[in-house]
């Protein structure tokens, strides 16, 4: 599939999710909950990290950190793969809109 989304300026890319978020509510539903994914993992990222400073400041257990490391891991997954699918949605209704014209 081409990245026709890769090479818009940013002012094209917004205006792209303006509309693309204008569309009928039960076509952009998975965008909405890709963007609630990508927000959940920055909650979870920052969560990771204070809980890493919390154990180095206390000096807890190794099993801790080791916990604290996979939320960070995960979280960084959550966040990279949300933009991925978001990208690929809206590269894949670009290229939709201009085979209609």
């Amino acid at each position: 599939m081409k990245n026709k989304y890769a090479r818009l300026t940013p002012k094209e890319k917004k205006a792209l999710r303006r509309e693309y978020m204008l569309q009928d509510k039960s076509k952009t539903l998975i965008y909405t909950k890709l963007r609630r994914v990508r927000l959940l993992g920055i909650i979870g990222l920052v969560y990771a990290i204070l809980s890493f400073i919390y154990d180095f400041w206390f000096q807890s257990l190794v099993w801790s950190f080791v916990l604290d490391g996979l939320l960070l891991i995960f979280c960084l997954i959550f966040i990279l793969k949300a933009g991925d699918m978001a990208n690929s949605l809206l590269n894949r209704y670009l290229i939709d809109k201009n085979k209609k014209k």
